[in-house]
């Protein structure tokens, strides 16, 4: 993702084979590609909550929005703080109604829209045949989201 000034952004999961640890960042690079040390006072943060991030995106006002694989949103401020006047200390996550248990949810993207609302998607195994759409408005203290599950190829 582009910020206004022209920084990037990314987000991932870098591995140690060795001892099979994972570290989960952001990390944020100036228009000429050094990283942005004004972001996490390095340039990047790593997720210490043991969420993974699958996908990221950019509130209307610079804020960084990263979708975890658990159907989970953590939001940061400019400075690569994690904004905890978001969710639940800085992390909504999407309740299942009806969910039961081994059900398990996994999300692949997120988009925001210009007024604070966020969509994510993804899918719930162990059928893989639904696909897990959730949406909420960023004003509201939980995230309240309204999920939906639609057949693989319906609308």
């Amino acid at each position: 993702m582009r910020w206004s000034d022209g920084s990037i952004g990314a987000v991932g999961v870098a591995f140690a084979l060795a001892d099979d640890a994972s570290m989960s960042v952001a990390t944020r690079l100036r228009p000429d590609g050094q990283l942005d040390e004004t972001f996490g006072g390095t340039g990047a943060i790593v997720l210490a909550n043991g969420e993974w991030p699958v996908a990221a995106a950019l509130t209307p006002d610079g804020r960084l929005v990263v979708a975890t694989s658990s159907f989970g949103a953590l939001r940061f401020l400019h400075d690569g703080t994690l904004d905890r006047q978001f969710g639940a200390g800085g992390l909504a996550r999407v309740p299942f109604p009806g969910s039961f248990p081994g059900f398990v949810a996994y999300a692949f993207a997120i988009a925001l829209d210009d007024q604070g609302g966020a969509l994510m998607g993804g899918e719930a195994p162990p059928s893989s045949a639904f696909r897990i759409r959730s949406r909420w408005r960023d004003s509201l203290p939980t995230a309240c989201p309204t999920t939906t599950s639609a057949p693989m190829g319906s609308r």
